[in-house]
């Protein structure tokens, strides 16, 4: 069983067990990062770490990256790639275009990026769409790419609403008559209201469960570290939840999850201490 320092120090290194991961599964999976290592550190990779312990509260310097430009789609600076061994056990890799060495690529600093897909590399066990990229895009340093940033969630998202412009173009440019023609001028917007209401939904709901979380640690910055290591459900349940409520939750659950064992340890069990005393 893995004891409660290494558990803490595997927690400030960003080694965050998912929400279905054992212990062995766990350490198989820290084991084979380590030897998947990429690039040596540099400037831009330690500022990245720091912006990590800074806002998620860990360093983890077995998450370098590679600096390639093969297999990045032209709109991408960016990417993390997911492999697995012959066993099974997956491995994050970050890859960032070669420009980024330089220190920026078009308006995106390196530390900034690299730190994005860090946050990303540390959650690879969690399959949780809903705030994956909200918690990513703290890492930004505008409020309007923290709040924005996360309007796709995946590409298909990004693929409906660009066939829903060429599908409105194509009706303009064959000026057909037809109701369903006239009308499909505004199915591009339908489209960006729904993904901009659905952002903003959740966004509400982050916020909540941030403020929640605050009141129980003291501060804004240990509140964001719970929150990037809480599931989707989570982090809705402790936005509806009182601050009891939400302690009583994370205490029933702590014997059950190594995960939750973690966030007991690194957040709460302190807490609970200090309200004995």
């Amino acid at each position: 069983m893995i004891g409660d320092r290494d558990l803490l120090l595997y927690n400030a290194q960003g080694w965050i067990p998912g929400p279905q991961e054992g212990e062995e599964e766990f350490l198989l999976r820290i084991a084979v990062t380590r030897t998947q290592g990429g690039s040596s550190q540099n400037p831009y990779t330690s500022a990245a770490q720091e912006k990590t312990k800074e806002l998620f509260g860990f360093i983890c310097p077995d998450l370098c990256p590679v600096y390639d430009d093969r297999n990045l789609s032209l709109w991408q600076g960016a990417a993390l790639w997911v492999y697995s061994d012959e066993r099974g056990i997956e491995f994050p890799q970050i890859q960032l275009r070669k420009t980024f060495q330089k220190g920026r690529f078009l308006r995106y600093r390196t530390e900034e990026v690299l730190s994005h897909e860090i946050a990303h590399a540390a959650r690879i066990k969690f399959q949780e769409p809903g705030f994956e990229e909200i918690l990513a895009y703290q890492t930004s340093q505008r409020l309007f790419h923290r709040f924005l940033g996360p309007l796709f969630r995946s590409p298909r998202d990004g693929i409906y609403l660009l066939g829903s412009l060429v599908f409105s173009v194509v009706a303009v440019w064959t000026d057909i008559k037809e109701p369903f023609f006239t009308y499909s001028l505004y199915i591009p917007f339908v489209v960006f209201m729904a993904l901009f209401l659905r952002l903003c939904l959740f966004q509400l709901v982050f916020t909540c469960c941030k403020k929640k979380i605050r009141r129980m640690v003291g501060e804004v910055d240990r509140a964001l570290e719970v929150l990037f290591r809480l599931t989707d459900r989570e982090i809705v349940l402790c936005a509806l939840k009182s601050p009891l409520e939400i302690s009583a939750y994370f205490q029933e659950k702590r014997r059950a999850s190594l995960r939750m064992r973690m966030i007991w340890l690194a957040y709460f069990c302190r807490m609970e201490q200090t309200t004995m005393v």
